[in-house]
């Protein structure tokens, strides 16, 4: 059948003629001339008509081969009217295209038996294709409304590498007009290869549906850094990307892309909308790549429940290490509110006050938030210990910015007026802490101090005080900082009491720490904490305190005391409001030897001392040397070596805080009954205790 078109140059300058399919005619590329569509079939349209139809059906078979025979049907109706045109023979190219794909996944064999058909009809066609020598076969093209359609045989051009007319079909393709999934992803895979960005984004907002999961880890992956790329992520992710494929691309993306930070933010952004979060380890490296603006977005939108423990710990390392404190906050109550539990470890959140990058100030105000945040007191605790035992004060004073004057040392941290100041050191400012490098480190400590429940541990401070040489000359003003949160642990009363003879400072240094001692009521004066003759003095010259006695028995009555105890300097110490602990005053009772008013004396102890009188002691009684183990009394009144009347005034305190005088003992490793254990005859009444047992019928 002889068919005519209208030459495809311009009749004016000889430029090609592009079909504009919205306005039904041709315009040229260079002169803007405008041509009508005509076309002479000698009358008769069918055989394109007929090539349309065939090639529409092969577009709507999506992916299967369950309406071939209506595709073949089409075919036949082409061949019969015109097996020579071009539309003809495109149909035929499609169809056995189609076919071989298809055929490929399920059965190679008929695959292969069906290539020689793709490669004849493309034969038919011949390369080379230009639409002003082509004219039918552009015309063709022309008339393919279905987006489908033209995608489809784009497709199967891209396929034989023949991009002149896969080129030409793209040009004529809307995306609102694309509804097969195999087209769809026939042209998203061009533009890949193409790096035809415009082309992607226009395809993506297609109906089609595609497989979104792998067209997103591409393009995360080969997209370049430009505006788009959220966008496209975000319209991949509303047509069902899998939320674990998703996280993982999300992920690698994080981790390896050399997109600028901002834009990888807006990418998250959207993930995070989509209910997708990357990993704690790729977000937290984002973390220290985008700018503190950034990082708060990050958790706008954090979904609850894609997160493992390990992530939420990635993340609060990451924050800690490296984000502005108001940042740091932000973000943590973002991850809480998402339904995370913010578990905040110790080493991170010592990292964070050892940050010299923050100014003193920041860190101050960054350990609350970590403490509203959820730091629990024993990691608090933690800090406190590292901070104290492991930070010299110079690299505690390394940061960025000075304090303020509302978190610089308060005046109870400040080291007394009569402290000597070290020469070397730089003057000190009342509002900062950043001029005296002695200063950063007490500042930090009395922050941490004052959000731990029961004060610093003393075991700590005992081990800073007595050992400690880290802070040098800065010790008295670092140990003022937070003596005030230690209440009257007698361990710091033991430990202040020996630190004049075991300190391992300068003697300087040991004179402003024994000052600081004694304005905090610690020790009563500094030659109270010199051994016994210091005691000694304190006792005739000045009224000691309450703790003045415990600190003197656990000097003397301790396994090889280097001070022997002096019943006289002990008297002297015997104060109202007396407190001894419950071991120095067992100890006393048991282990010193008798002297004019012991017992008075052990009688004032009892009013300062949480002594439970029932709770069983241990005492080795004479002369068998056997184990007793029973109440105080019982115990007293077995191995007391005591005279008369120091026995009378001990047996008269302790009566009335013991509940009952026959009870239950042990002795020597068998339980009985005190009464019996006395009529049994196998231990000996002191002398000085039996007329008191007497007196009363104990054992009748």
């Amino acid at each position: 059948m002889a068919i005519s078109f209208k030459q495809r140059v311009c009749e004016t300058c000889g430029g090609d003629l592009v079909l504009d399919q919205a306005r039904g005619c041709y315009v040229c590329m260079y002169c803007g001339n405008t041509y009508e569509r005509s076309e002479s079939y000698d009358g008769n349209l069918s055989v394109r008509n007929a090539a349309l139809q065939a090639l529409n059906s092969v577009a709507s078979l999506g992916g299967s081969l369950d309406k071939w025979d209506t595709v073949e049907d089409n075919l036949n109706d082409c061949l019969k009217i015109d097996p020579s045109y071009a539309g003809t023979v495109v149909a035929q190219l499609a169809a056995a295209f189609t076919r071989v794909r298809v055929l490929g996944r399920t059965d190679p064999n008929a695959a292969k038996a069906e290539l020689s058909k793709v490669s004849g009809a493309y034969a038919k066609l011949g390369k080379g294709f230009d639409p002003s020598t082509h004219g039918d076969e552009a015309d063709f093209y022309d008339a393919i409304e279905s987006a489908d359609a033209r995608t489809l045989l784009a497709g199967v051009f891209t396929a034989f590498h023949d991009d002149a007319r896969a080129s030409y079909l793209e040009n004529g393709i809307h995306s609102s007009d694309l509804h097969s999934s195999e087209a769809a992803m026939m042209l998203i895979t061009r533009a890949f290869e193409q790096k035809d960005w415009d082309k992607l984004d226009d395809t993506l907002t297609s109906p089609a549906v595609i497989d979104a999961n792998a067209v997103f880890a591409r393009l995360l992956t080969e997209y370049p850094d430009r505006e788009g790329k959220a966008q496209d992520a975000e319209l991949l992710l509303g047509k069902g990307v899998d939320a674990q494929a998703a996280r993982e691309a999300a992920s690698a993306y994080l981790r390896s892309s050399d997109d600028a930070p901002d834009t990888k933010v807006a990418v998250l952004q959207r993930c995070t909308a989509h209910g997708v979060a990357p990993t704690g380890e790729a977000m937290a490296k984002l973390l220290g790549e985008a700018g503190p603006k950034s990082c708060s977005t990050i958790f706008e939108k954090l979904p609850g429940g894609v997160l493992t423990d390990d992530d939420v710990a990635q993340l609060t390392r990451a924050l800690q290490a490296n984000e502005p404190v108001d940042v740091m906050g932000t973000c943590l109550a973002a991850l809480a509110a998402a339904g995370y539990f913010v578990d905040l470890r110790a080493d991170d959140a010592l990292a964070f006050m050892e940050r010299a990058d923050l100014s003193v100030a920041d860190r101050v105000s960054g350990w609350k938030t970590l403490c509203d945040a959820g730091l629990e007191p024993r990691r608090r605790q933690s800090v406190f210990d590292d901070i104290l035992l492991k930070l010299p004060a110079a690299d505690a004073a390394k940061s960025a910015a000075d304090a303020p004057a509302d978190v610089a040392v308060t005046a109870d941290a400040e080291a007394p007026a009569d402290v000597e100041t070290p020469k070397d050191a730089a003057p000190a400012d009342a509002a900062t802490g950043a001029n005296d490098p002695a200063a950063a480190k007490p500042t930090l400590l009395a922050a941490i101090a004052a959000t731990l429940p029961d004060g610093p541990s003393p075991f700590t401070v005992r081990t800073y005080l007595g050992e400690s040489t880290i802070d040098g000359t800065a010790k008295p003003q670092v140990l003022a900082s937070f003596l005030d949160t230690l209440g009257s642990a007698p361990v710091i009363r033991t430990a202040a009491s020996d630190y004049e003879h075991t300190h391992p400072d300068d003697s300087d240094t040991a004179l402003a720490v024994l000052r600081v001692l004694a304005e905090a009521g610690i020790i009563d004066s500094i030659g109270g904490s010199m051994g016994s003759a210091g005691f000694q003095a304190v006792g005739s010259s000045v009224q000691a305190s309450p703790h003045a006695l415990d600190e003197y028995l656990t000097l003397t009555l301790k396994p090889n005391a280097s001070e022997p105890f002096n019943p006289t300097t002990a008297q002297g110490l015997v104060v109202p409001g007396l407190q001894v602990s419950p071991g120095n005053a067992m100890s006393f009772l048991f282990a010193t030897p008798d002297f004019p008013g012991k017992g008075d004396m052990f009688a004032h102890m009892l009013h300062g001392t949480v002594l439970d009188a029932d709770a069983p002691v241990q005492v080795y009684t004479q002369p068998t040397g056997a184990l007793l183990i029973a109440p105080l009394l019982q115990c007293y009144l077995l191995a007391s070596t005591d005279g008369p009347d120091t026995a009378q005034s001990v047996i008269a305190a302790l009566q009335p805080v013991t509940s009952q005088l026959n009870c239950d003992v042990t002795f020597a490793g068998t339980p009985t009954r005190f009464r019996k254990l006395v009529r049994s005859g196998q231990v000996t009444v002191p002398q000085s205790t039996a007329a008191f047992c007497e007196g009363i019928g104990m054992f009748q």
